[in-house]
């Protein structure tokens, strides 16, 4: 794996951005090089005047172009909350909405990610770091909750630390992201005999480490925008979404209350019903369907436990919800080391809050060195560069 390196410290002049790119790491470089292609991402950013795009994107509402304003506004505000200074606004015109087909191309031709790559469909939204752009799948554009959702997840993808290094990809020298928020690229040094028979040097860009952490934590940031900040103006959808945060929250109470007074009892088969359902409501659920109606029918009951045991009979049973969060197995992954690095650590930490907003700041700052730390202290040396592999480092411990 790359050797660690902090990012500079920057003085306060400096901190503004004007794109998403932090830096460029070549030692072959002039500092007029890089210069160059500062002004180059900071233009791309500003006017985004892409090609690729053109004829397929379909204009933001003036709901959701105010949708986005409002999603970088908390983003910035969710950033100082865990003590991280905001790098760049993001404003409606770096969100594009794109019709299936040029979606779709803009998938296959960008080679985000593999599996995207081979299957475009499975794509809702990406951040391109080259276009400076957030692009977004037409139909799931279409549900305010699913639009908000996507712009925040991949705003805080941008507003994670991007640094950009020079590698040849197939007989192009390209600049390849060497890292994006946790993420880490591999650069391989690699040597090419010529025609002549010499022999030259060049970059190549090598494995991935961290993404699905990175993608983790990401989402986990996103959702928990989306379901504790105040974003909604509709007021039949902002009464919708805050009742379906009401009920999930209860449900989740009563279940963790049947696992405490009943869970030795319970069946084999009512034990993983029951864990699937919560794990459902923690991870995954962002709005859940009828939830307006059940809430309501709940306070006319008096808050009847039975009722919550009702509602929770009915979601397991419920197939179809219309939008849900990602990265699931991500998520519980990420929730199982917080809990093991919180437990380990007896009075080194006051809440798992505390625990989780470490890994949220290595992703946001760039500096990664205070959580691999932590991470090779309490599961011994060499454990972050296992994490990074994708390796399990929690059932490691167990085994």
């Amino acid at each position: 794996m790359t050797e660690l390196k902090e990012p500079q410290t920057k003085n306060p002049e400096s901190t503004k951005h004007f794109s998403a790119v932090d830096g460029v790491i070549s030692e072959n470089m002039t500092i007029k090089d890089k210069e160059e292609i500062r002004d180059f991402f900071i233009e791309r950013f500003e006017k985004q005047d892409i090609e690729d795009i053109k004829g397929g994107e379909i204009e933001l509402s003036p709901e959701q172009a105010s949708l986005v304003d409002k999603a970088n506004r908390t983003t910035n505000e969710f950033l100082t909350r865990i003590g991280v200074d905001p790098k760049i606004d993001i404003g409606p015109k770096n969100i594009h909405v794109l019709n299936e087909e040029t979606f779709d191309m803009l998938v296959k031709k960008s080679n985000i990610d593999p599996w995207a790559s081979v299957n475009p469909k499975r794509c809702a939204a990406f951040a391109h770091t080259p276009n400076q752009g957030i692009f977004i799948r037409e139909k799931k554009a279409q549900d305010d909750i699913a639009f908000l959702h996507l712009v925040i997840h991949e705003m805080l993808h941008f507003k994670g630390y991007i640094t950009l290094q020079p590698a040849v990809v197939g007989n192009e020298e390209l600049l390849t992201e060497r890292r994006m928020g946790l993420r880490m690229r591999q650069i391989e040094r690699v040597k090419k005999t010529k025609p002549d028979g010499s022999a030259e040097k060049f970059n190549q860009p090598g494995q991935l480490y961290f993404s699905g952490l990175d993608e983790a934590i990401i989402e986990k940031s996103a959702l928990h925008i989306v379901r504790n900040y105040d974003l909604i103006s509709k007021p039949e959808l902002r009464d919708e979404l805050e009742k379906s945060e009401l009920l999930r929250k209860a449900m989740m109470a009563r279940l963790e209350y049947n696992f405490k007074e009943r869970g030795d009892k319970m069946s084999d088969e009512a034990t993983n019903e029951l864990t699937k359902i919560y794990f459902h409501l923690d991870l995954q659920s962002v709005i859940l369907p009828e939830a307006g109606r059940l809430w309501d029918e709940y306070e006319k009951s008096g808050r009847d436990p039975s009722f919550l045991e009702n509602a929770i009979s009915f979601y397991c049973d419920y197939q179809g919800e219309r939008h849900l969060s990602g990265y699931v197995e991500e998520k519980f992954k990420l929730d199982n080391l917080t809990v093991k690095i919180y437990s380990k650590n007896p009075g080194r930490f006051s809440s798992l809050q505390e625990v989780a907003v470490i890994f949220a700041q290595a992703v946001f700052t760039g500096k990664v060195l205070p959580l691999a730390r932590l991470i090779d202290e309490t599961f011994g040396k060499g454990s972050f560069r296992r994490l990074g592999e994708g390796k399990d480092i929690t059932a490691e411990e167990d085994t």
